[in-house]
């Protein structure tokens, strides 16, 4: 299975592009900005699991778990892109059936006031990632705003392989007109068709919060779409969900 699941958890935001405010029924406003910079800064233990059916690639389970510490005193500072960033150790646990199978390490870099997710290096296959374009986040908006946010390259060994891009969107809860869904979302596209991996990823990180910034209820979703037309795309969702 070569498909590469993008371990580049825990994102920031970017690229110069102006909210979209399309008014729906909810028009109390969320501290988005706010939200977001206390989602960057905690920690992460996370687990996601394949939902296609056992069949699908002869095995019963498959899942990845991400750990990330939260950013505190503790963190250390270092140099990142040319820039003095905060640096974290990620690891990502890969496992079949219950037994690892691969064990990834990386450092994720942050910016030091807002805690804006700049950066990663996966020392496993020498994948770096650098935002290169980042726009503000409001300090409010509400139910219907749309924002892009970031957008970066990736490389392997100095060549590049990839481009991404994430947004943010808040959306209207299902059953709940006292919150809203705040969703981060995260795009990767091959950026030839000359390198062995050729997986496009689409990864949502979406977030029940209230008015007064709390987050109540949290669901990932992470899908890759391989450039065989003949293949399935692999679908993970947070344990739990």
């Amino acid at each position: 299975m070569k498909k590469r699941l993008l371990f580049s958890l825990f994102l920031g935001i970017s690229l110069n592009a102006q909210a979209s405010i399309n008014a729906v029924d909810n028009f109390q406003h969320y501290p988005v900005k706010s939200v977001i910079k206390q989602l960057n800064k905690k920690g992460w233990n996370k687990s996601v699991i394949a939902l296609q059916n056992p069949d699908d690639f002869g095995m019963k389970s498959l899942s990845i778990t991400y750990t990330l510490p939260p950013i505190n005193s503790q963190t250390l500072f270092t140099r990142f892109n040319g820039q003095k960033v905060l640096v974290r150790n990620n690891s990502i646990i890969i496992k079949m059936n219950g037994k690892t199978l691969k064990r990834k390490f990386a450092k994720v870099y942050s910016a030091p006031n807002n805690y804006d997710w700049v950066g990663y290096y996966n020392y496993n296959n020498g994948n770096k990632e650098i935002v290169t374009n980042q726009t503000p986040i409001p300090q409010t908006a509400t139910v219907g705003s749309s924002q892009l946010m970031y957008q970066g390259k990736s490389t392997e060994y100095g060549q590049l392989s990839s481009t991404f891009t994430g947004r943010w969107e808040l959306k209207p809860s299902t059953n709940d007109t006292s919150t809203a869904q705040l969703c981060l979302y995260h795009h990767r596209l091959p950026a030839t068709d000359s390198i062995e991996d050729q997986t496009t990823e689409d990864q949502s990180f979406c977030y029940t919060i209230d008015p007064q910034g709390n987050i109540l209820d949290e669901t990932i979703e992470i899908i890759s779409y391989s450039q065989d037309k003949d293949e399935l795309p692999m679908v993970f969702k947070s344990i739990g969900d």
